[in-house]
């Protein structure tokens, strides 16, 4: 059996020295099995959906564990994560202002959209595996957005782990600076998910 790890940044070990101390790895270590580790940086929730979906399709998640960290909900896609829907997104954002609506909200309701979708694409393609998921940092705004409430997930699937967010976990805060976990943190982030698989 491998583990294999998808995110973003905060998957992919941002920020550390050395990458195979990032939580995957870790947590590879204390299941002892081989880590493939499928973070990338900048990416949103519909990136992370493709690259499970990919995998699936090349028949690689057969027998294994998957563990998903989902990124904020909000998030439209960035270079880094090379996804192909931030364009699509940018026109369709230029749109809706030529139209007069209001962007921020417009691109609430289109990210959200995009998190609900991709959410549910991964548990349709997991549904024969092992799987958690668990989200690095939930929305850190103030909003009465229902996907902003980490219980509405639970209803979505039974396989969340620390729905509220791992950033609200480790650190014990809701706001976010943007930063990435060190190593420590990663290793706290392993234990977490150990316990849980546990």
């Amino acid at each position: 059996m491998k583990l294999y790890a998808y995110g973003d940044s905060w998957t992919w070990g941002a920020g550390l020295d050395d990458r195979t101390q990032s939580w995957p790895h870790e947590l590879g270590k204390l299941l002892n099995v081989d880590v493939v580790n499928r973070g990338i940086p900048g990416s949103n929730n519909r990136n992370i959906s493709y690259s499970i979906v990919r995998d699936h399709y090349n028949n690689l998640l057969h027998d294994n564990l998957v563990i998903v960290m989902w990124t904020t909900p909000f998030r439209l896609g960035t270079p880094a994560g090379k996804d192909t829907t931030a364009d699509n997104n940018f026109l369709l954002s230029t749109i809706a202002y030529e139209e007069g609506f209001d962007i921020e909200i417009f691109n609430k309701h289109l990210t959200t959209a995009e998190t609900l979708s991709s959410i549910h694409t991964a548990m349709d393609v997991l549904k024969n595996n092992k799987y958690v998921f668990t989200s690095a940092f939930h929305d850190y705004t103030n909003t009465d957005d229902e996907l902003a409430d980490h219980k509405h997930l639970l209803q979505i699937s039974e396989h969340w782990a620390y729905p509220q967010g791992m950033h609200k976990t480790i650190y014990k805060t809701k706001n976010y600076d943007g930063g990435h976990p060190d190593a420590q943190k990663h290793q706290q982030i392993a234990e977490l998910l150990y316990e849980h698989l546990d």
